[in-house]
């Protein structure tokens, strides 16, 4: 009665794990595997002859930096706070994400905070509100907040990009 208690909480626990899937019905010993010798192969093809090797061609060197990606960077350095930087994001048109998307998706919550949280691209939701996580994986993020005892107010959410990609897609 022991094992069948001991093999029914082995189960749960795989069942809590996620392993929805049994590869065979006989164990396998990976080890006893291992230790046995490899069979040698008789080859019935005769062996390719040797290549000779061709050089790749080298790497092409760094790409030069882009009007919009100097730009950018002047804007962001001329930034003396978050505010600043917001409003240099939503007057800066030389990213093309910025003319597919609804709004810009800057940051929401404490800027003193001592947690910050950083999403990939906004979503759809986002994209229409204009805010950072408002969407299902928001309510997710606002739940777990609340069980380690933060809420948006005692954190700062923002994303990696301020524009929706279009379509969703993964940030390029």
């Amino acid at each position: 009665m022991e094992h069948t208690a001991n093999h029914l909480a082995a189960l749960n626990f795989y069942i809590d794990a996620g392993v929805d899937e049994v590869i065979g019905i006989d164990p396998v010993d990976r080890f006893a595997e291992s230790q046995a010798p490899a069979p040698e192969k008789a080859s019935s093809t005769p062996p390719r002859p040797a290549r000779t090797s061709v050089a790749a061609p080298a790497p092409a060197g760094p790409r030069g930096e882009t009007q919009a990606e100097a730009s950018a960077k002047a804007l962001a350095a001329a930034a003396d706070d978050l505010e600043a930087l917001r409003v240099a994001m939503e007057g800066f048109d030389l990213c093309p994400l910025k003319k597919t998307a609804a709004n810009t998706v800057f940051g929401a919550g404490n800027p003193a905070a001592d947690i910050m949280l950083v999403g990939e691209a906004p979503g759809a939701d986002e994209d229409r509100q204009g805010q950072p996580f408002v969407g299902v994986s928001g309510q997710l993020l606002d739940r777990m907040l609340a069980s380690i005892g933060l809420n948006r107010d005692k954190s700062y959410i923002t994303n990696m990009l301020a524009w929706r990609p279009p379509g969703n897609r993964k940030p390029t």
